[in-house]
């Protein structure tokens, strides 16, 4: 893009951050952050559901409350920021594209943002590689 002195006025910036507990200091540290994935919004949302799940059959036998787990909207959020910045661009002949490796493993991870964007935005093309024909 600045080899051809092309400017956008619109970005986005879809950020993770990874993080592990460090036995030695007992700190909670950053590992990486992740700055061109869209991974893990999707099945990140679902593992919160299933902790209150699991809680909500045991957490009486564990002393736990199911409904101190905090909910994840991370997959809502995602989409919503594509579908946003979609509608930014104002361009009607622009797509929101998501591209799947053939040996990608998290697949269904990107499917989720993608429903999402079809509840919100129906008017927005997606495409998922190499599966389009499943979609």
């Amino acid at each position: 893009m600045m080899a051809v002195n092309k400017k956008e006025d619109i970005r986005l910036g879809l950020h993770r951050s990874d993080y592990m507990l460090d036995s030695e200091t007992n700190s909670l540290l950053q590992i990486e952050l992740n700055t061109i994935s869209t991974s893990f919004p999707g099945l990140g949302s679902l593992v919160s559901e299933l902790h209150r799940t699991l809680l909500n059959q045991y957490g009486e036998v564990l002393g736990l409350d199911s409904e101190r787990i905090p909910r994840n909207w991370a997959a809502i959020q995602f989409a919503e920021a594509l579908g946003k910045a979609w509608v930014e661009y104002n361009n009607e002949s622009a797509v929101v594209m998501m591209i799947v490796q053939a040996e990608e493993r998290n697949m269904y991870d990107q499917y989720w943002l993608i429903n999402h964007l079809k509840e919100s935005y129906p008017f927005v093309m997606y495409f998922l590689f190499p599966f389009v024909a499943n979609l």
